[in-house]
């Protein structure tokens, strides 16, 4: 007998386990139902029985080794939790979906394949502990004692795990990657099996492998970067290393080692890449693809799947509405026009702005939040606000030049959002500061100090990046580009009229090759903070926004604004508190007008 249990996500402490599992049974899965009824109705529950014994027999596992034997904690699976007749409700159930698996106490992942050999079970235990493969500065590499035979045993389990259903749709896709480390894998195996040597990466639960998620995807990441680089001649081995990392890739590895040079921090934005693992995977109804793409990338402003169907727009264009809307950045200028074919996740692909990512470690996470603000769309373009800058003045390489050895340290995000500048770089603005005022440049030099009195941790339960944060993230560059001795640049804002400079507010970093004529630089800057606001039907929160590019200034719209053109990422540090933004139109690529 179960009882209903419904869970609100306006009230994340409320303790339940989240169940993700493919609708349609696994090929010789039993699908006998009935076993099972509930307790409100006396009804039998419409779903499988092996389901349900696996996902009761789990909880209590996870039940006693997280609260203790007398403590029950209820789980959440869809089919029972959701009204699936009642359309409005269901229509709210997708568009909130990621917050079940975000606030969720644990999540579990039902998977149908079963480890047969010990062969396998011991080989799963040593790629979890990190003896198949692990990270190093350059690249992944393989084990020194993992030969040619064990490798492609190992690459031959993980084929045969990622086969499992579970990893085909695109719903679970969802559901794995808001849970992030929540989300634990529940594999059968052979009774006549030994789990001594592997408790502690599979645990202990009778006929079952409980795997977490994050480690198997990190783990198989590595191994597949380290065995596809030693086997690049292979091309069968290649083929099934990139199939693995389709379905099972970890893409903070895959974002350190798979793109590009490592140290080379110019990246891509990965919304493109997720839109792209969506449109691979199964979905029963294609309009969900961007209710699911909203959940995943924390895009506040959502398409009704009702109003899909009854517009007709194809899905390519419901996607590019869907990632322009949201404020993510497409290179516009002429030198990019890209062109639109048929695969639009190709397209963003190639249109996407190339970012440059300074926190170790948080990449990800930095570019997700770099998107422009406010936005509308519109016959011109698209429509933002921000602020446009006039990079004017450089300052001379040897000023600023440290007096002693330099610190080189790495600083992650943790270092800059819990603890804020260390003294070193406060001490090495402060010097910035004396500088800017001894050439007058006052108005920058107050600027400059006032941050360095009320800089301070800026931890936030409710704003995961607060502009104190970033402004350390930049300020932390402009410390890095000082001690290397590269030019940092002023910038003068740009107000109503074109003509109308207001005093030096902002400082850029420039690499020695970017330069051309300063005279005719100019960068714009947008920033929200994190903001919530409910609509009749939902309560919304639109994650803080940060863009800095270098742009070409073009005409004006026939409603008086600058049209921009997009050139490169630059990071800098701005000062403009009680300046007025205003609307800028980054014109449509020539792809979209053709």
């Amino acid at each position: 007998m179960l009882e209903e249990v419904e869970v609100s996500t306006d009230h994340p402490r409320y303790e339940y386990v989240a169940v993700s599992y493919p609708w349609k049974p696994s090929e010789g899965e039993d699908e006998s139902k009935g076993g099972y009824y509930l307790k409100s109705s006396s009804r039998p529950v419409k779903l499988r029985d092996i389901l349900l014994d696996r996902i009761i027999h789990y909880v209590q596992y996870a039940t006693h080794n997280r609260a203790g034997a007398d403590k029950h904690i209820p789980f959440w699976i869809d089919q029972l939790s959701i009204n699936q007749k009642h359309r409005r409700e269901k229509y709210h159930a997708v568009q909130s979906m990621d917050l079940v698996y975000k606030y969720c106490t644990a999540a579990v992942g039902y998977l149908w394949v079963e480890i047969e050999t010990q062969d396998q079970l011991d080989l799963l235990g040593r790629l979890l502990r990190g003896q198949i493969a692990n990270e190093s500065q350059q690249r992944p590499r393989l084990g020194k004692n993992v030969d040619g035979p064990t490798s492609e045993k190992v690459l031959q389990l993980l084929l045969r795990i990622t086969d499992d259903p579970w990893w085909n749709s695109a719903w679970i896709f969802q559901e794995d990657y808001v849970s992030e480390e929540k989300m634990c894998l529940l594999i059968r195996h052979s009774a006549k099996l030994s789990k001594e040597n592997a408790k502690r990466e599979v645990g202990d639960l009778l006929g079952e492998l409980v795997v977490n998620s994050a480690d198997f995807r990190k783990h198989a990441t590595l191994f597949c970067l380290a065995y596809r680089q030693r086997m690049a001649q292979d091309l069968r081995i290649c083929k099934d290393c990139d199939g693995v990392l389709n379905k099972a890739g970890e893409y903070t590895i895959m974002h350190k080692y798979d793109r590009g040079a490592v140290g080379d921090r110019i990246r891509k934005a990965m919304s493109p890449t997720l839109f792209t693992a969506l449109g691979s995977r199964r979905v029963e109804h294609t309009p969900d693809i961007p209710a699911i793409s909203a959940n995943c990338l924390q895009y506040p402003i959502r398409l009704y799947p009702s109003k899909i169907k009854m517009s007709r727009s194809s899905l390519s264009i419901c996607i590019l509405a869907l990632y322009l809307i949201n404020g993510e950045i497409i290179k516009n200028d002429e030198d990019n026009p890209g062109q639109l074919s048929q695969d639009i996740f190709r397209y963003l692909q190639d249109q996407t702005m190339s970012l440059d990512t300074r926190v170790d470690g948080w990449e990800l996470r930095f570019m997700k939040h770099c998107r422009l603000s406010s936005v509308r769309l519109s016959d011109d373009g698209i429509v933002t606000k921000g602020m446009l800058w006039k990079v004017c003045k450089e300052i001379p390489p040897d000023e600023l030049l440290p007096t002693g050895s330099p610190v080189n340290k790495d600083y992650s995000r943790k270092d800059l959002y819990q603890v804020g500048l260390d003294e070193y770089q406060r001490k090495r603005l402060g010097v910035l500061a004396r500088w800017l005022r001894r050439l007058r440049y006052i108005c920058l030099a107050e600027g400059l100090e006032n941050f360095l009195r009320s800089e301070q941790p800026s931890y936030s339960s409710h704003d995961d990046w607060p502009s104190g944060f970033c402004m350390s993230m930049m300020a932390h560059q402009i410390v890095k580009a000082m001690d290397a001795g590269k030019p940092l640049q002023l910038g003068l804002l740009i107000r109503n009229n074109p003509k109308a400079y207001g005093s030096y507010q902002a400082i850029f970093v420039r690499n020695y090759r970017e330069f051309h004529d300063p005279r005719k630089s100019f960068i714009f800057t947008s920033w929200s903070c994190t903001r919530e606001y409910a609509s009749e039907e939902f309560l919304t929160r639109n994650p803080a926004k940060y863009v800095s590019l270098e742009v070409v200034r073009g005409g004006q719209t026939s409603d008086g604004c600058q049209t921009l053109r997009t050139k490169r990422w630059v990071n800098g540090l701005c000062f403009f508190a009680g300046e007025q933004i205003r609307d800028f139109v980054f014109p449509w690529p020539q792809s979209l007008i053709k």
